[in-house]
């Protein structure tokens, strides 16, 4: 495998997790635009980078345990991960948002 099909692949690879991560946090830098920071949130870089890691990790997991990539099953999980670790990095049960 050439470098660049190898820098293709990571990128294809790690695009949903990247993004995902992406839309989370300009949904929560939104609300923290127009409601203002919660206390119970944590700061707005460290929440991005938790995401990413979580994210980034899941999708390792993921390609380990089925040694393949690009499911739906693989998708859903990753959504899954990233969606709880947002429920619980923002701690939406003790305000009452998600």
């Amino acid at each position: 495998m050439t470098w660049t099909s190898l820098i293709n692949h990571l990128l294809h690879l790690f695009s949903l997790p990247v993004c995902l991560g992406l839309g989370f946090v300009l949904f929560e830098g939104g609300k923290r635009v127009f409601r203002g920071r919660q206390n119970t949130t944590p700061p707005l870089p460290l929440y991005a980078l938790s995401l990413l890691l979580l994210g980034l990790v899941a999708q390792l997991a993921l390609l380990f345990a089925m040694q393949k990539d690009g499911t739906v099953l693989g998708y859903a999980w990753i959504c899954l991960v990233m969606g709880l670790g947002h429920f619980c990095l923002t701690r939406a049960w003790r305000v009452g948002r998600a």
